[in-house]
């Protein structure tokens, strides 16, 4: 079963800050991305911000998934 969720379904609630996405679109002029995975958040009246690529306007993310939780021996030392 896939945890990827379609923009199309239902977008990331206010409460998830950041998630892996599927995006395509033009970043910068001689930049071309299709279906390329980056870490991405959704803030209502600003739309996708992609961590990757900041100033990106106009992304077309068409699925997304929540980032899965830091491994237990990880949690203290990583966060």
């Amino acid at each position: 079963m896939s945890d990827w969720i379609s923009t199309a379904d239902r977008l990331p609630g206010t409460d998830v800050e950041m998630v892996l996405a599927v995006v395509s679109g033009k970043p910068e002029k001689n930049i071309i991305l299709e279906n390329a995975y980056c870490l991405a958040e959704y803030a209502e009246g600003e739309g996708w911000i992609l961590q990757e690529w900041p100033t990106w306007d106009g992304a077309e993310v068409t699925y997304w998934m929540p980032l899965p939780e830091p491994p237990e021996e990880c949690l203290e030392e990583c966060l």
